[in-house]
């Protein structure tokens, strides 16, 4: 009887233990962040760096590249963690870089002045539980959080391909209906 009790007691706990870590991964920063990933039908996700207190997440959606960084630990971000995310995302070339946190970064934190810097976008807890919800609009009627920001790309320095493109350069002169039905460009 002893044994069996034992056995129900020592079932009990793992039971428990894996009900918490299921909740928890689900509701943490990350777990949310990665099913805002999902819902929001990001592509191309790519973890790029991990260790034991941060996670570098690269994704492409609507043709803009992301770089998000979410720290896995319940401290908050350091001065070393945002210079290093953002010299990641300078060499990739990607110019809309996200922190997932728990937490809002208020006025006093020691990292506010580098994310107002660098122009980093900061999606707390509640932005990120917004952004799991899927949008219906045949219900829905208000939808406020969306991913999608206007960029700046007053100082973009990235080559740009100048490649010779038939629509935009050619102006043919037609004389006729026909004159340019042969004269097709060959890519768009």
């Amino acid at each position: 009887m002893g044994m069996v009790l034992a056995y129900f007691f020592i079932m009990f706990i793992l039971f428990f233990f894996f009900v918490v870590h299921v909740s928890s991964s689900k509701y943490s920063t990350l777990g949310l962040l990665k099913e805002v990933l999902k819902v929001q039908e990001f592509s191309n996700i790519k973890t790029v760096y991990s260790n034991s207190n941060l996670e570098i997440i690269r994704a492409d959606k609507s043709g803009e590249n992301y770089l998000f960084g979410v720290r896995k630990d319940s401290k908050g971000f350091t001065s070393n963690n945002i210079n290093g995310l953002y010299e990641y995302a300078q060499k990739a070339h990607i110019h809309t870089v996200v922190i997932a946190t728990y937490s809002p970064i208020g006025t006093t934190s020691p990292i506010y002045r580098l994310i107002r810097e660098y122009g980093i976008d900061v999606w707390d807890y509640n932005k990120l539980l917004n952004l799991c919800t899927e949008f219906d609009a045949t219900s829905d009627t208000e939808y406020t959080a969306s991913v999608l920001s206007t960029s700046d790309t007053s100082d973009d320095t990235c080559p740009q391909d100048s490649s010779f493109d038939p629509i935009q350069d050619v102006h043919p002169k037609t004389t006729s209906i026909f004159s340019g039905l042969f004269n097709k460009p060959d890519r768009l």
